[in-house]
């Protein structure tokens, strides 16, 4: 079996990168063309891929050295379930369900 010179290899062989670079404007315009697609598609995304997932559980633990229970009742606990009692998407629980909409 004899060995196929380099001008009998690139007439009979298929190579993209050597179409390309004889074929400048060809692969100029296929590069435009692919950013002007890629911009269009960032453009045009969704811009919330992920649900709104809510919270449905909520654990606060307070550490107040010296303090004693009615203290931290009044002056941490009270507070934030008023302020978590202003939120709209919360309602008094019913049966198995958290009340949070």
């Amino acid at each position: 079996m004899a060995h196929r010179t380099d001008n009998d290899y690139l007439q009979q062989e298929h190579n993209t990168a050597r179409y390309f670079v004889e074929n400048r404007q060809i692969s100029w315009v296929l590069l435009l063309a692919t950013m002007a697609l890629g911009i269009y598609g960032y453009t045009q995304m969704p811009k919330r891929k992920d649900p709104n997932i809510p919270v449905r559980v909520a654990s606060i633990i307070t550490q107040w050295p010296g303090a004693t229970a009615q203290q931290v009742e009044q002056l941490v606990t009270r507070p934030i379930e008023e302020t978590i009692a202003e939120n709209p998407h919360i309602r008094p629980p019913m049966g198995a369900e958290f009340g949070i909409k």
